[in-house]
Parts: C-alpha cells; structure tokens; sequence
C-alpha cells in the first residue's frame, strides 16, 4: 500500500492522535464562573442606576417646564386681574367726576329742600287751625245746640236728623255761622242714618252688630267734638259725611 502511494506518504501506523485540551481545574473554573456573573451584575447595576439618572433627569425637566408653565399662567391671570381692577378704577373714576356736585350747589340745595318742608309745615298748619270767629253768647249757643240737638236721636232714631235740622230751619237766615254748622250736622246725621241700616242689615249674620256698637261710640264722640268747637266760634267738618246740603 505504500508503494502504491510513495515512499514520502506516511504511514498511518505511525500517526498520533491529537492530544486532548488541558483541563481546567475546577476552583479555577468556579473562580472563572464568579467573575463572569459579577461582572454581569455590575454592568446590570451600573445600567440601572443610568435609568434612574435619566429618569431623575426627565422629572425635573418635567417639573421645570410644569413650573414654568404654572407661572407663565399666574402671570397671565395676575396681569389681566390688574387690568381689570385699573378699568374698574377708571370707570369709578369718571363716574365720580360726572355726579360730582359741588358744595355750594348742595348747600344750596339743602336750604331749598329745607325752606319747602317749612313751607309745607307752615301751610299744613294754617289748613289744621280754622280760623275763630267772634260769636256772642246767643250765637255761640245755638251753634253748640245744632250739634247737640241730635241726641234727640237716642230716643227716636230719625232725631239724629230731625234735631240739626229744626235748630238750623229756625237760625238759618239769621245766623250765618250757624246755617254752615247746621248744614254739616245734617249731613252727618243723614250719613250715620244709612250707616245704621247697612249696619242693620249685616247684624242678620252677626257681622254688623260690632259695626253697629262702633257706630254708636263714633257718632258720640263726634257730636263731642263738633259741639265744643262751634262753642269756640271753629268751624267743624265730619269725618266719612256726605254732603246732601250744600
């Protein structure tokens, strides 16, 4: 066989197999193994504590431009809030200088206003104080008896009327003071007359007996008082009258 090849072509009883790798101790293949898993978790905590600055850093960028937008808007608002209080100033402003008025116009127009009220308590008081007429004691009489004379009617009820009306029929031409009061006791009593009936009728549903007594204590008192002012010579005009003689 081998001079079929050469005398050069070795001999395959003379090759040697190839000598295994050296083998690694096991400590040094653990040691080996450590190092390895350290430097893995070095470069893990390294990347992660990267993230964390990163991240940190993309928080206060956030914050920053949160902020600033925060204040850019505050400065909005403040600035529009400024312009709103000096428009408000500006308006106050020109309407105080429209209705200003000055002083001497206001004093003036106090002692106006002050003079108007005199005058009208003045007239007030001249309207409540009849003048007094100077009456002898016959005329004086007769006119306090045309106002009395209608007590008549407590004992017959049309002497409300009846009683003004013969005293005023007997001093009418002769006594001036005494035709005016002893048309206004007339017409009261004629008044207080229809009065009582309406009060009549509403006593059907007892309704009109407190009108009734109210009636009666008014018609007293006014009678009073229409006598003892025409005593004094005062004209006296009943209250809630109608005027039937004029």
């Amino acid at each position: 066989m081998n001079d079929q090849y050469g005398p050069d072509f070795p001999r395959t009883d003379s090759v040697k197999p190839p000598k295994p790798p050296p083998r690694i101790p096991t400590e040094i293949e653990d040691e080996r193994e450590d190092l390895i898993e350290s430097s893995r978790s070095e470069t893990a905590s390294q990347r992660v504590s990267e993230m964390k600055t990163e991240a940190k850093e993309k928080v206060a960028a956030a914050q920053e431009a949160i902020a600033s937008k925060t204040s850019e808007k505050a400065q909005k608002l403040e600035a529009r809030a400024n312009e709103a209080v000096d428009e408000a100033r500006t308006k106050k402003a020109e309407l105080s200088s429209e209705t200003a008025i000055p002083v001497g116009k206001i004093s003036d127009r106090i002692e106006q206003t002050d003079a108007r009220a005199d005058t009208e308590s003045k007239s007030d008081t001249q309207k409540d104080e009849t003048p007094t007429r100077k009456l002898t004691a016959t005329e004086s009489n007769w006119a306090m008896g045309v106002h009395l004379a209608a007590v008549f009617g407590y004992i017959s009820f049309v002497g409300f009327a009846v009683g003004p009306l013969v005293v005023w029929f007997l001093r009418r031409n002769e006594d001036a003071f005494v035709d005016e009061q002893g048309k206004e006791a007339i017409n009261f009593q004629l008044s207080m007359i229809l009065y009582y009936i309406g009060a009549a009728i509403l006593s059907l549903v007892l309704v009109g007996i407190p009108i009734l007594i109210a009636l009666f204590i008014f018609q007293l008192v006014e009678i009073i008082l229409a006598s003892v002012r025409a005593k004094e010579g005062r004209s006296y005009r009943y209250p809630l009258t109608i005027r039937f003689i004029s």
